[in-house]
């Protein structure tokens, strides 16, 4: 039944971040990876339902990031992983972003997924690099997170350091630390060095 409902929500949605997609089957496949979990999602976008979100004027998702967002179809990807967390049994999702408007859809999301999903989740705003919320956050989690998640959520090496440190803060934050299970597609190509002329 999960498998058939993503499925069914995912395949007409446009701008939907594939890792949340791999996520999602992944859940749906093996429900027993969060079933009766508590999970924390960092970076949870703008869902799948709403309109893409406006880039920020600012810098919302990390406390050290010294530029706009330059793409906004990038600030508008949707993602559900979170939400697929919540279908396949999570005993209680924390959708988080550094972006106000990703939270407000976050919220609208989890509601029109249906009451199965919505009464499992929460919306809240975290932005990364702040160790002090992250663990907070972590601690508010349905008691305490058992797993951390992201779905596509390290593809701007500007803000990989932040993201980095709001995940170790949030694994660390409860007892036995949490899991953290990140979907990253890579985006950039590792430079190799020329070989050596022969002499």
């Amino acid at each position: 039944m999960l498998e058939c409902r993503l499925a069914a929500v995912c395949a007409p949605q446009r701008g939907l971040c594939a890792r949340s997609v791999a996520v999602a089957e992944k859940f749906g496949a093996q429900p027993a990876l969060v079933q009766g979990l508590n999970v924390l999602e960092v970076g949870c976008g703008c869902g799948f339902r709403h309109p893409p979100c406006p880039a920020p004027p600012t810098p919302m998702l990390s406390r050290s990031m010294p530029r706009t967002l330059t793409e906004p179809s990038r600030a508008g990807r949707g993602r559900l992983a979170g939400l697929a967390a919540a279908a396949a049994g999570a005993a209680a999702v924390t959708l988080t972003d550094g972006y106000p408007p990703s939270v407000e859809s976050a919220r609208r999301n989890a509601a029109a997924a249906g009451e199965h999903v919505a009464a499992r989740c929460r919306a809240a705003q975290l932005v990364w690099g702040d160790s002090a919320a992250a663990a907070a956050a972590a601690r508010a989690c349905g008691g305490a997170a058992d797993v951390v998640l992201g779905a596509d959520v390290g593809y701007d090496p500007g803000s990989q350091a932040e993201l980095a440190a709001t995940l170790v803060a949030a694994a660390a934050a409860v007892q036995p630390p949490a899991r953290v299970l990140i979907a990253q597609e890579c985006r950039w190509r590792v430079r190799r060095a020329a070989p050596r002329p022969r002499d």
